[in-house]
């Protein structure tokens, strides 16, 4: 691994943490809003649910990737699709993707490893979600009000 690898590394995983503490406290936020105060983990929990899901979701976004590299039909017709939604739909199309993988691999881990209940593993994590979504479609956003 050279310098450049390696700064980049850093870099990810920095931004990565940075991120995950973010999520956490919005993800706490959750909590409150909807109603689950007294079944609220701490904040460490909360951010270790935010970098699970995080791998969790590499890890989808991982096997997703080598299936549309090792099936033509399947790449083709994806590849088809986002190129008929234009340059906007294809950020719009990222952004519900990657927030529904998120959502769902947050909404297990807390699941998992946190309280054993279904309402609140769909229901906390929605606040995280949205900023996600947010942030996916924002480039999309912004070119549909630049045009």
């Amino acid at each position: 691994m050279d310098d450049f690898e390696a700064i980049l590394l850093i870099t990810t995983l920095v931004f990565g943490a940075i991120g995950s503490l973010i999520l956490a406290m919005l993800h706490g936020l959750g909590y409150n809003l909807f109603g689950f105060k007294a079944d609220k983990p701490g904040f460490w929990k909360r951010f270790i649910f935010q970098v699970g899901s995080t791998v969790v979701s590499y890890g989808v976004f991982y096997i997703i990737g080598e299936l549309m590299v090792s099936s033509a039909d399947v790449s083709a017709s994806i590849l088809t699709t986002l190129v008929e939604a234009g340059g906007i739909g294809l950020f719009l199309i990222i952004a519900v993707a990657t927030a529904v993988v998120y959502h769902v691999s947050l909404g297990t881990a807390i699941y998992l490893l946190g309280s054993k209940s279904m309402n609140i593993a769909m229901k906390t994590p929605s606040i995280c979600t949205a900023v996600i979504f947010i942030l996916m479609a924002l480039p999309g956003i912004l070119a549909m009000f630049a045009s």
